[in-house]
């Protein structure tokens, strides 16, 4: 007896039992409700069945997905910096404290590195392994200096004799630029930068007289070239949390320098210049603690800036060897992920910058001097976002506001790091 047969006849006996009710349906009707029961029952199975093969390929997905993969989707609780300068921003989970039951006795999992890129130059996790980040960038600053300077003699508090000078100069500071950044092995990236620089400055000079009336002058320059190209390296120190990262860069020369530019007889600048003209060394510790969802970010810097003889004639006097002074800088903040794609960052930095050495030759009978500017400190509020525009592709715009006089009164700098993979 085949199982159609063994349906039909359990319906017919459920009816024939049934008190005080005939037989109500014909063989020919159980035929077609035992049909539509058995296509009720292969629907499900069909469906159990493309279900089972849609988990099959999910899981032969996970089995081969690379390492590089892995890093863009492990712990996406906070989704660049580098510093920076790195790929989109991504935090990790901690190591538990203790191994769950399901989890298998033996090597214990390897800690996930905190993937953020909140602020340009601080913090992220460095360029994996064969892989090479094209990132162009665009940097703006402005910066509005009003001084007022008085030279004479004060008989009282509202008594002044002298000369009173006013000057305002509006600096205006543009520069596009390619990095290049190359994971060599894991937990080391080399990275170069070029970049072009545009200057614009309008300084004006307003000296009240008593009896005449007030000398007005207001000069334009500009000033446009290859700025100071930088080399420089990175290396993650430790691989669990707080996570340290060791730097070092290299400043160059290659832009026109101060005592590069073109300057009239008085020795006055016609045109502003694109570089430093000294060669500088930084080296700097980054660290990194992630604290789901937010990633705290620290760093303290050291920049020597080399001196040189620089042995040119300004005018009347001949300006020979030059020390610019060092700098110390420290920066912290936290980045703040909002979504898998989408983060942002606060921060603050500050740099001490030593006052610059100049020995000068007067003209004949040529006694030498030397003079020493004043230090100065340049502090910056800082904030960031980074937006994931694809797993390869992301947007990070930094701003800063400056929070003392020496520092540019704004700076903006808009960044877009591409990833390729070499191999």
């Amino acid at each position: 007896m085949n199982r159609r047969t063994c349906y039909v006849a359990l319906l017919a006996a459920a009816q024939a039992a049934a008190p005080g009710t005939a037989i109500a349906e014909s063989a020919e009707e159980l035929e077609r409700r035992v049909r539509q029961l058995e296509d009720a029952v292969q629907q499900q199975q069909q469906i159990i069945l493309e279900q089972q093969l849609i988990l099959d390929r999910q899981q032969e997905k996970l089995s081969t997905i690379d390492a590089r993969q892995l890093e863009m989707t492990r712990g996406a609780g906070v989704r660049q910096a580098q510093p920076s300068t790195q790929p989109a921003p991504q935090s990790a989970p901690g190591t538990p404290a203790a191994t769950p039951p399901d989890q298998p006795v033996g090597e214990a999992p390897e800690e996930e590195r905190p993937e953020i890129t909140v602020i340009s130059d601080y913090g992220g996790v460095l360029t994996p392994t064969g892989t090479l980040v094209v990132e162009p960038s665009l940097d703006y600053s402005h910066s509005n200096v009003n001084r007022l300077t008085f030279r004479g003699i004060e008989l009282q508090e509202t008594v002044l004799i002298g000369i009173i000078e006013a000057s305002d100069a509006d600096r205006d500071y543009f520069s596009p630029a390619l990095t290049l950044r190359y994971g060599v092995f894991d937990g080391f990236e080399v990275e170069a930068k070029v970049p072009y620089v545009f200057r614009d400055d309008r300084i004006s000079f307003l000296v009240p007289q008593a009896s005449a009336p007030d000398i007005e002058r207001t000069d334009s320059l500009d000033g446009n070239g290859l700025g100071d190209i930088e080399i420089a390296a990175h290396y993650q120190i430790t691989n669990s949390a707080p996570y340290l990262v060791g730097n070092l860069r290299f400043k160059t020369r290659t832009g026109d320098g101060p005592f590069d530019v073109k300057r009239d007889s008085f020795g006055i600048e016609e045109e502003l210049p694109t570089g430093s003209g000294f060669y500088a060394l930084e080296p700097s510790l980054t660290v990194l603690f992630p604290t789901d969802p937010v990633v705290l970010f620290g760093s303290v810097s050291y920049q020597v800036n080399f001196p040189d003889d620089v042995n040119e004639q300004i005018g009347d006097v001949t300006v020979r060897d030059v020390d610019p002074g060092d700098a110390i800088g420290v920066a912290f903040g936290m980045g703040f992920s909002v979504n898998d794609n989408f983060s942002f960052s606060l921060g603050y930095k500050h740099h001490f910058i030593f006052g610059t050495e100049t020995e000068i030759i007067e003209p004949p009978p040529g006694d030498t001097r030397k003079e020493k500017s004043n230090s100065l400190h340049v502090g910056s509020a800082l904030f960031g976002m980074g937006y994931r525009v694809s797993e390869d592709v992301g947007v990070n715009l930094d701003l800063e506001l400056g929070a003392t006089e020496d520092a540019p009164d704004m700076r903006v700098l808009l960044r877009v790091p591409i990833a390729v993979s070499l191999f």
